[in-house]
């Protein structure tokens, strides 16, 4: 029976073998879904999940216009496998409105980007994690000769700051042995560098890197440097224009070497680019391949929206076909995707327009201010922020765990050499600036302020 499914998702106490009424199954996920929590809820008397503030989730309410679009696009079941931005003739038949509804939208997010849409071609994915994927095996293989194409002879470098999906890529395409150790004997491998006390990678590290690897290592062909356009718990923005500048030096130096530049922009996309006193991340700087972004991080957007963009002369290094479907070929890593999402993102960027963005961005910026004046009243040691993420030094208090949901990891005492054995490691928690954050982080600051001192909060905890 149904009714016999734990409240706690026990999948083993389900029988399910007996068809249900639709009223019966809509019962069964009302009651689901009751659990989930909205982003803006006042904190209830419980401690679930659905009673806590959020304080670090990297998203927002989507538009409830978008949801009603996104419903509307789902009635048709769209399939959107092999869309790009440059192939109208060549994706899968009889949806061509939701696939046309998709160039449209990569075509403006490639211009926010810096691009022509000329200059660039792309694709929807399910987020940058899944862009990071493809955006890495472009860097492996272009420019790969067939004698080479079941040797690993690539090396990725970053900052100890980039996201978890570059580990994962990297072992995925056999670039690096696990998640732990990820450098190989041989000079493969995924090389993580320091940064600077704003979570920057130190661009001096990657030439001296690369240079040794070039030298010492000759089966090295292929080297990806990633850029950060938001690392996950800092916010903070990696200096793009210095690191292609650093690229065209290594590319004169060693001509016979395979070089790309990937740009992580998941959470800093739709926000670095309309603000002053952040370098450019995107495609005008000339050596930039790929990049990455999501489009509901920083976007009232649904969750499982993003896009990876690849500069046109390498849009096919990854292409494959298939004789049963006549798409004349997909570089992307995904097959089926559903045209609905690239529908109701494509509502979002036509609603809001290019002004709308730039207000967005900015409204962001100022709650991340408004969040951080809050918490330098508590004496907190905050590191500096590029982009609406806000890195706090320490372990988040035990005693608000039950009613805040925080990110916390671990930081490198030492960050300009992460990986020294005698370097150390401190805790951190961030804020990610978001609408629901402004009230948020009042009731935060009450509460911690009962930690700290046993003041009154505005909230009674028990």
């Amino acid at each position: 029976m149904i009714n016999d499914f734990s409240r706690n998702g026990s999948s083993s106490a389900l029988s399910w073998h007996e068809p249900q009424s639709e009223a019966a199954v809509m019962a069964e996920v009302s009651d689901q879904l009751k659990r989930n929590i909205s982003l803006a809820v006042p904190r209830s008397d419980d401690t679930t999940v659905k009673g806590k503030k959020i304080i670090s989730f990297p998203f927002q309410d989507p538009l409830p216009f978008a949801t009603r679009v996104l419903a509307k696009a789902f009635q048709t079941n769209a399939n959107n496998i092999g869309t790009r931005l440059h192939n109208a003739d060549g994706s899968e038949g009889g949806f061509e409105g939701s696939q046309e509804l998709e160039r449209r939208l990569l075509s403006m997010i490639a211009e926010i980007l810096g691009a022509k849409s000329e200059e660039v071609d792309g694709f929807m994915t399910l987020g940058a994690t899944a862009s990071n994927l493809d955006g890495m095996q472009i860097g492996r293989e272009k420019g790969r000769t067939p004698d080479k194409q079941c040797k690993n002879t690539t090396a990725i470098f970053g900052s100890f700051l980039t996201h978890y999906s570059i580990d994962r890529a990297a072992k995925t395409l056999n670039i690096a042995p696990n998640f732990d150790d990820t450098e190989n004997d041989d000079g493969t491998g995924y090389y993580k560098l320091g940064t600077d006390g704003r979570g920057r990678v130190l661009v001096e590290q990657i030439e001296e890197k690369i240079e040794r690897i070039a030298a010492e290592h000759p089966i090295v062909t292929h080297f990806i440097v990633v850029g950060n356009a938001g690392t996950t718990m800092l916010g903070s923005v990696d200096d793009i224009p210095q690191i292609d500048a650093l690229i065209t030096k290594l590319k004169a130096r060693f001509p016979e070497k395979h070089f790309h530049f990937h740009v992580d922009a998941a959470f800093g996309a739709f926000v670095a680019p309309f603000l002053r006193d952040v370098p450019d991340i995107g495609f005008r700087n000339k050596n930039v391949g790929t990049v990455g972004v999501d489009i509901y991080k920083t976007l009232p957007g649904h969750v499982g929206s993003g896009a990876l963009f690849v500069r046109r002369d390498l849009a096919n290094v990854t292409r494959s076909s298939s004789e049963y479907v006549p798409i004349g070929g997909s570089i992307s890593s995904v097959g089926s995707k559903p045209g609905a999402m690239a529908v109701a993102c494509y509502a979002i960027l036509r609603l809001l327009g290019k002004k709308g963005l730039q207000e967005n961005a900015q409204r962001l910026m100022s709650i991340a201010s408004f969040a951080r004046d809050q918490l330098s009243e508590l004496n907190l040691h905050l590191f500096p922020n590029d982009l609406p993420i806000i890195g706090v030094s320490g372990r988040f208090p035990v005693e608000l765990l039950d009613y805040y949901i925080v990110h916390e990891s671990t930081f490198p005492l030492n960050g300009r050499q992460p990986l020294r054995e005698d370097s150390g490691f401190a805790h951190i928690w961030n804020v990610v600036a978001m609408p629901h954050i402004e009230k948020n982080i009042l009731h935060l600051t009450a509460d911690y302020r009962w930690v700290l001192h046993g003041r009154n909060s505005l909230w009674n905890i028990d």
